[in-house]
């Protein structure tokens, strides 16, 4: 009776141990699975990071030094000068230069320059013009702008006229310059105020006036 109570107990013993064992390595296979995946995912998460750091890499262009701005643009256009008999058309705008006079200054060393001018309407809507829309050239470049407080008999000078479509005026602009000046060229343009080199300019030379 004791030798089989001893080999139950044995057998018993024998059997917890094996179930212990069983249990150990379960546990320790459910760790090694879990530090494989734990590290599985530490790998991707480190790939998928060094992705949106390769992703947010700016990308570099090259731009050329040789920058054209609008203004040089401009001036390296090929300026067209009309002839005094032209009629030169531009936008809406369509001018005339009519005649030349010549008198003398009211400042010392001065002449007045006197442009008849008839603007045509040959747009669909109505235009405006007034004296600030011409300027001279001379032939040493120089710029003049209108002088509003000279006054000549015969026409009216442009005061923010306003031309309906189809129609034309008639007017003087009128110019005090140096005595100096020889050759002069007439601009316009289609506005009043140039605002970042927006407004159209014609150009019609008006030959000499020494």
């Amino acid at each position: 009776m004791q030798g089989d109570k001893k080999d139950n107990e044995t057998a018993e013993y024998r059997k917890f141990k094996g179930s212990s064992a069983s249990w150990v390595l379960t546990i320790v296979g459910v760790l090694l699975i879990g530090l494989i995946v734990l590290f599985t995912n530490v790998s991707t998460d480190d790939s998928a990071d060094e992705a949106v750091v390769i992703s947010q890499t700016p990308e570099v262009k090259t731009v050329s030094s040789e920058y054209t701005t609008p203004e040089k643009e401009k001036a390296d256009e090929a300026v067209v000068i009309h002839d005094i008999k032209d009629v030169v058309t531009f936008g809406d705008y369509e001018i005339n230069v009519k005649d030349v006079s010549i008198a003398k200054g009211n400042e010392e060393g001065s002449k007045v320059i006197e442009v008849r001018v008839a603007v045509k309407n040959t747009g669909k809507e109505p235009i405006s013009v007034d004296s600030s829309y011409f300027q001279l050239y001379d032939q040493d470049e120089r710029k003049f702008d209108s002088d509003d407080t000279v006054s000549f008999e015969g026409d009216p000078i442009f005061m923010v006229d306003d031309i309906n479509p189809g129609l034309s005026l008639t007017r003087k602009v009128i110019f005090e310059v140096p005595d100096d000046v020889e050759t002069v060229n007439l601009a316009m343009r289609n506005n009043m105020f140039d605002i970042l080199d927006s407004a159209d300019y014609v150009y019609i030379g008006l030959g000499k006036v020494k």
